[in-house]
């Protein structure tokens, strides 16, 4: 596999950013998910330390915590009520 799919640190903010994937926050859902679903299939066969096995897992990661945020904020609305004195 080549390695130009790992971001080099040294050469720039972004590419450090990526390294350490401190960009996960910023990244668009659809970023996230287009990203997520393009590197597992090149997980086959790699050595469990391998950089694109610890993207994936904290793609994954990223993926959960704004889906519980996303089911936190919806229980925390408050039901609407309903109306009173209406009968049909």
């Amino acid at each position: 596999m080549s390695n130009i799919l790992i971001p080099d640190p040294l050469a720039s903010d972004q590419q450090y950013e990526r390294f350490y994937h401190l960009d996960l926050p910023e990244l668009e859902d659809t970023e996230l998910t287009d990203e997520l679903y393009a590197l597992r299939p090149l997980l086959w066969g790699l050595d469990s330390d391998y950089w694109l096995r610890s993207r994936v897992k904290m793609l994954e990661a990223e993926m959960m915590k704004r889906k519980r945020n996303i089911r936190r904020e919806s229980r925390a609305q408050p039901k609407p009520k309903l109306a009173e004195g209406v009968t049909l």
